[in-house]
């Protein structure tokens, strides 16, 4: 028979809303006993996968800002291993490179883990954005009754360049 047990440990990875390539800067963790306590020199790993998502921008839905032809891989990276201090806290570096081969903007799933001394563990699982690139190329084809370009037509798409922030 298993089991499961819930989580005794509260944990908050305090994320920004988008994370930017190339950027480097720490975020805050912290954790504490479901009662308040702070749960200070635990054991903790960090670690983070990247999901590719539609990239789209305000005002600009009918632009298509994804390469079709970039194939992304997931794949889970340790970006903290070590242990909280005594308030249950500790600085978790956030550095991407910046040379991400990446069809558009991603996912990015932080799952935290904090061990209790006998080994039990509790676990969150948050989310952000990802942003690869700093600048983006849209592209939108002119309306077509049926969705289909006819070869040896000429056609005039429209073409914007915006920041990760969609400005």
């Amino acid at each position: 028979v298993e089991s499961v047990k819930p989580n005794r440990l509260r944990i908050n990875l305090e994320l920004p809303a988008q994370i930017i390539a190339g950027m480097t800067r720490s975020t805050g963790l912290s954790a504490a006993w479901l009662h308040g306590t702070p749960a200070g020199a635990l054991r903790t790993i960090v670690e983070t996968e990247m999901f590719p998502m539609k990239t789209t921008f305000r005002g600009y839905e009918k632009f298509s800002f994804d390469d079709p032809g970039a194939v992304w891989f997931p794949s889970k990276d340790v970006l903290f291993e070590g242990t909280l201090d005594a308030s249950g806290k500790a600085d978790i570096p956030l550095s991407f490179p910046d040379k991400v081969v990446a069809p558009g903007k991603m996912k990015a799933w932080f799952t935290t883990r904090v061990f209790e001394e006998g080994g039990d563990f509790s676990i969150r699982i948050q989310e952000t954005e990802f942003s690869p690139f700093r600048k983006y190329l849209g592209i939108k084809m002119p309306d077509d009754d049926d969705g289909w370009y006819q070869t040896g037509e000429v056609y005039h798409p429209e073409v914007v360049a915006l920041s990760s922030g969609g400005k």
